[in-house]
């Protein structure tokens, strides 16, 4: 280190030196550099090759990362094309979702400087972004469309007294509340699934096809247990939406886009089916640990059951009330026919159920299926003043 012009001097510390460079070394700032010139004049070929230590060098995705690789996985492999939208949309496109004016997604952030009209505010909703891309992809006959997006949407901090809020201050000037960043993934769906091919088989787009996506979805994330309750979103067909439920907590909604909401983002009369659902709400009931069920040892045994409940009672806490009255033996219950008409009374419907028991411990007897059978007509009975068709 002399020889290349430092000053050199030893401490008290018999294992240290103090090294001052000169004045024209302008690259010599920290001990690394002291350590490369060593090197460099002793000769890097004389250093010893050795590996670098990997203790502390140990990586691992985040729960947020493995759910949103999931997702992106699950819905390539339902055939949906990724998409990237811009997070600045036009409060217009906002406002011709029909929200209502005490939502808090029609107050999105607005930008200081935006570039244009078109990217003046931060979006609140995926929807948007996902239609224009749709709109554009249907007029350049890029048609059927499949799509999704992984993004975040932007709320605005919540103005709540002590509410809390992730806070942004500079030195000298005041706090600036920063908006609130979740994580969600948009689906949209135009046209037919299967087009039309030489064995004449064409799956059309509907509500069930977008369902059986979210479905394929969630039982890939390994979700368990979810429902589905009656949609609110008022830019989606009132009869033809819903609301996704995990763990008792909704997590997004699906639906068929309203005519009216579809024409103003250019669509025509183009049926479109969208979805969205939140990754933050989703994390705590997905990704667990999958475990291992028998099903082969001990034979299943089916119920079927047609029960007449007033028309306006969902199907789904039917369903619901079955689960919970049919105790450890019930494997799993569907819906399977929905008849109205004379044979029931006016105001009723027939719904059909399929109960599937089984045991993983022995093969199940008479005794055993009707007693399941005789708890869950019991339950019914109480809950909805159901009666055996």
């Amino acid at each position: 280190l002399t020889r290349l012009g430092c000053h050199v001097e030893r401490t008290e510390d018999a294992a240290c030196l103090a090294v001052t460079p000169p004045t024209f070394r302008s690259d010599l700032e920290r001990e690394v550099d002291l350590i490369e010139e060593v090197g460099r004049i002793h000769g890097f070929a004389r250093v010893p090759e050795t590996l670098p230590r990997r203790r502390d060098a140990v990586g691992a995705l985040t729960s947020a990362q493995r759910l949103r690789r999931a997702v992106s996985d699950l819905l390539a492999s339902c055939g949906l094309d990724e998409v990237i939208t811009y997070t600045f949309v036009a409060a217009e496109h906002l406002a011709a979702l029909g929200l209502q004016a005490a939502d808090a997604r029609l107050t999105p952030v607005a930008l200081a400087n935006p570039m244009s009209t078109e990217q003046a505010v931060m979006r609140t909703t995926l929807l948007p972004g996902l239609l224009t891309t749709l709109r554009d992809n249907v007029s350049r006959q890029n048609y059927p469309a499949h799509l999704f997006e992984l993004g975040r949407v932007y709320c605005a901090p919540d103005s709540q007294p002590g509410a809390p809020s992730d806070v942004l201050a500079g030195s000298g000037s005041p706090a600036v509340e920063l908006p609130r960043e979740l994580e969600a993934v948009g689906i949209v769906l135009s046209g037919p699934l299967v087009s039309e091919n030489w064995t004449g088989i064409q799956r059309a787009t509907d509500f069930y096809a977008l369902k059986g996506i979210v479905d394929r979805v969630l039982d890939g994330l390994r979700a368990g247990e979810r429902s589905y309750t009656r949609g609110a979103e008022p830019f989606l067909h009132p009869g033809k939406s819903a609301t996704v439920v995990l763990a008792d907590r909704p997590v997004g909604w699906l639906g068929q886009v309203r005519p009216d909401v579809a024409a103003a983002f250019g669509l025509g009369d183009n049926e479109v089916y969208a979805a969205q659902l939140s990754l933050e709400a989703m994390l705590p009931s997905v990704l667990g640990t999958a475990l291992f069920t028998d099903l082969v040892t001990y034979p299943p045994a089916s119920q079927d059951l047609a029960v007449v409940v007033d028309r306006d009672v969902p199907a789904e806490e039917i369903l619901a009330a079955v689960r919970a009255a049919g105790g450890g033996l019930l494997h799993r219950v569907s819906l399977f026919d929905v008849y109205e008409g004379d044979q029931v009374p006016a105001g009723k419907r027939s719904l059909a159920l399929r109960l599937v028991l089984r045991s993983p411990q022995r093969t199940l007897t008479e005794k055993d299926i009707g007693g399941v059978r005789s708890r869950v007509l019991l339950a019914l009975q109480r809950q909805f003043a159901a009666t055996l068709r």
